[in-house]
């Protein structure tokens, strides 16, 4: 699967939309600190696992359980960063 995002790309979340599978989280995490990922699970009391679309991002494994109060905002928009030469 080909990465929904790419390196300079902005996007615009929210922390009023409700995390659900599927959807891309901006989240931070005490070792990468800020990471946008896809939502791979919920449990019962709200924490989560991340999956990145690339096959060199960094593992569900190693990131780990996310708890509520590490989740920035869950992502609405983006837009891709102008291509060099474009401006």
């Amino acid at each position: 699967m080909l990465p929904v995002l790419a390196s300079g790309d902005y996007v615009i979340a929210s922390r009023l939309r409700k995390p659900r599978v599927g959807r891309l989280a901006v989240v931070r995490h005490p070792v990468y600190l800020i990471l946008i990922k896809r939502i791979k699970a919920i449990n019962a009391q709200g924490g989560f696992l991340l999956e990145g679309e690339n096959k060199e991002s960094i593992s569900t494994e190693k990131m780990g359980w996310f708890s509520p109060v590490q989740l920035q905002g869950v992502v609405f928009y983006s837009v891709s960063s102008p291509k060099k030469g474009m401006l």
